[in-house]
């Protein structure tokens, strides 16, 4: 997929206004959707901003959101056209095929921490941290017999990026039940859960136990080249077939106690990684398709890796604010759930940017506290007479994004201050909270 040109050639940070460039990705994703119309009302691109806006402001409802708007001169957001859009499958369609764009974007552009230089054998793989996070009910959201159920919105947070792409929003069961993490998979197609990998690459899902179907991993893996990884649940992949073949001299390997083939309910066969944390000596269980050639070693650090969309989760819900639903309708919290994702990845370019500039100050209090905590482990496994598992110590830089960049891009792009400003205000903000 190309690069988003114009993007590029409008970049002048003298002449920018700090919110025109943060949000130029938006107005470029707009130009390629296929789902856009013209629309005197609230046309896509109000649409697209007032969305996006929501993510960014403190606000507990769509009418206090308008409220603001229009006490600070928004007065074409209406209140009616604003709550149309938000049940408009169409819109739905566009905000889920701009956040792609976006998602697409930030991968290729941003990189969320350095990568490993030792692991040739995850070369031809896209890896996918991907979860559920859940949202307090609408207002009008039926009740079910425990009471209102919380709204599933569904990530997967690309590895080596950060990019995050959502992926589906839970639609409620009979009984109005919450939808299970494998049923909402099982309604996607291959082609959205390779998440635009091009043909010949691999994709690989880690997941939570909830994301265990032995069966349908099979059929991901024969037609799509889709692979899983997760933890075992209790009293299941006890059946070894035999032991695999793997470098016990491998420094990646750290850890690891046995990396055998197990026999599953399903009638196939998946690898089982028993594995002991050297800094905390907890032991965890880990099953996947992955084949044999992926050392054991690097499936449990795969795994632990997962933590990076639980901290994603975090962000969004207590520095973007989305912990309750917009609407109860289910277009409406799909239409949320691809604002969440552009918002966040907008965030990440935008900061990524900055990086590449030079504009963005370091934090060596937050690079000093992370030394301290690998250190901690380091010494602690040591202690225990283990050895710390290499990846853990060589990863630099934080999955998340900072909550100071965070609050310093709101506070701007309320203020509408031209880049130059915007920026000097940074430096002197980590300056001053260091």
């Amino acid at each position: 997929m190309p690069a988003l040109s114009r993007f590029r050639e409008i970049f002048m940070p003298n002449k920018l206004l700090l919110n025109q460039l943060f949000l130029n990705p938006l107005v470029e994703a707009l130009d390629r959707c296929a789902h856009q119309r013209a629309c005197k009302k609230h046309p896509d691109i109000d649409f697209l901003k007032s969305g996006l806006a929501r993510c960014l402001e403190p606000v507990v409802s769509g009418r206090e959101f308008l409220q603001l708007h229009f006490s600070s001169g928004a007065k074409s957001w209406k209140l009616s056209h604003y709550f149309e859009t938000n049940k408009s499958e169409r819109r739905a369609a566009l905000a889920a095929e701009a956040a792609s764009l976006i998602a697409a974007y930030a991968r290729r552009t941003h990189s969320a921490y350095r990568w490993p230089d030792d692991l040739p054998e995850l070369d031809g793989y896209d890896i996918l941290l991907g979860d559920g996070h859940f949202h307090t009910a609408a207002v009008h959201d039926p009740k079910g017999p425990k009471g209102k159920i919380p709204v599933g919105q569904f990530f997967a947070r690309h590895l080596r990026t950060g990019a995050l792409h959502h992926i589906d929003t839970a639609v409620a069961a009979p009984g109005n039940t919450r939808e299970h993490d494998m049923g909402m998979l099982k309604r996607q197609s291959t082609d959205a859960l390779r998440m635009g990998a091009p043909k010949g690459r691999k994709v690989l899902y880690v997941w939570d136990r909830a994301g265990i179907d032995f069966g349908q991993w099979h059929k991901w893996k024969q037609a799509a080249g889709i692979y899983f990884l997760t933890r075992a649940k209790e009293g299941i992949c006890n059946e070894s077939v035999g032991e695999n073949t793997w470098d016990r001299d491998d420094y990646r390997n750290n850890g690891v106690s046995s990396d055998t083939l197990v026999w599953t309910s399903s009638h196939t066969s998946v690898r089982r990684v028993d594995y002991t944390d050297p800094a905390s000596g907890k032991e965890f269980v880990f099953v996947t398709n992955l084949p044999t050639k992926i050392p054991p070693g690097v499936i449990a650090w795969l795994y632990q890796r997962r933590w990076d969309v639980e901290k994603t989760f975090d962000e969004t819900r207590n520095r973007l604010g989305e912990g309750k639903a917009w609407g109860s309708s289910v277009t409406a919290k799909r239409i949320q759930g691809s604002f969440i994702s552009i918002a966040y990845n907008l965030l990440l370019i935008l900061e990524d940017r900055l990086r590449k500039a030079g504009e963005l100050p370091k934090e060596p209090q937050e690079e000093k506290r992370r030394g301290k905590r690998r250190m901690f482990q380091v010494a602690k496994a040591k202690a225990a007479g283990r050895k710390i598992n290499y990846h853990l110590t060589c990863c630099d830089g934080s999955s998340q994004i900072g909550c100071k960049f965070i609050r310093w891009v709101k506070r701007h792009l309320s203020l509408g201050t031209s880049y130059a400003e915007s920026v000097a205000n940074l430096r002197l903000l980590y300056g001053e909270f260091s």
